[in-house]
């Protein structure tokens, strides 16, 4: 089960009888602690893509066309002039409009990629022929000067956080024209902590570095507000924080990641 803030937060009150409710507030508790795991969160993108990432369809075909979904996942296509509409799709599989009108052109102003994305992970398409998956190589805006596109390959821009299609020249044709769908794997920034009850993101192993983070922060807290209060509890509280962290690098990529296969070829 995934930690969650108070399961931090209560056992550094419990170091000290200064660190209570009524000098600091949840509140102050759980700010912290959501800065301090975005933090740790970014830390660990690379080395937990495997378990922290997910995937949403970015574009599907509906009536033999390609189309974009919106950031909630609702298919949309366009009709002349740029306007696009909504669509669903009913118990017998047949397409509708919904009365949303989207003012974007999915394939010529591209893909919606998702908003509370930290890091794209990856990004591929189905192709309709074939069925085969493809990657796809997407790049800066700013270098779609320098690159190319051919049928054998599939090549996108991003701006503005949407994924533009790259066809090179324009009109020409290109292994866009064969996909059937794209699909784009991110990880998520961690939601907001609104309660004691809210999950944290990062592995619970991280739990008690995160208190020992706590732990330092309110000793520092309550020294501003009581100057008898011991100078050194908060440095003592952020060198085991600190100690506690430097182990997890070493671990965290053994322990919480998926252990890929190995296959090793058999000397003859």
């Amino acid at each position: 089960m995934p930690l969650t803030a108070g399961e931090v937060i209560q056992p550094a009150r419990d170091l000290h009888p200064q660190f209570s409710r009524d000098r600091h507030p949840d509140r102050v508790c759980l700010d912290f602690i959501e800065h301090r795991q975005r933090t740790y969160f970014k830390e660990l993108a690379d080395v937990l893509k495997d378990r922290l990432s997910r995937a949403r369809t970015l574009a599907d075909t509906i009536a033999g066309a390609l189309v974009g979904v919106d950031a909630s996942g609702v298919a949309y296509f366009a009709s002349t002039g740029g306007d696009g509409f909504a669509v669903a799709i009913d118990a017998g599989g047949t397409p509708y409009l919904l009365p949303d009108v989207i003012s974007l052109d999915p394939y010529a102003d591209g893909f919606v990629l998702p908003e509370t994305a930290l890091q794209i992970v990856d990004v591929y398409a189905t192709l309709a022929d074939s069925n085969r998956v493809m990657p796809v190589h997407w790049m800066e805006q700013r270098q779609k000067a320098r690159a190319g596109s051919t049928p054998a390959e599939l090549v996108a821009t991003v701006n503005g956080f949407r994924l533009l299609p790259l066809k090179n020249p324009l009109d020409g044709s290109s292994g866009w024209d064969h996909v059937e769908s794209v699909t784009v794997v991110w990880i998520d920034e961690p939601a907001p902590l609104t309660s004691l009850a809210s999950q944290l993101a990062v592995p619970t192993i991280y739990g008690q570095v995160l208190t020992w983070d706590l732990t330092a922060m309110l000793a520092r807290r309550e020294r501003t507000l009581n100057p008898e209060f011991p100078a050194d509890l908060g440095q003592m509280y952020g060198e085991m924080a600190s100690a506690e962290r430097r182990d997890l690098v070493v671990t965290v990529p053994f322990d919480h990641r998926v252990v890929k296969e190995r296959r090793f070829a058999r000397n003859r």
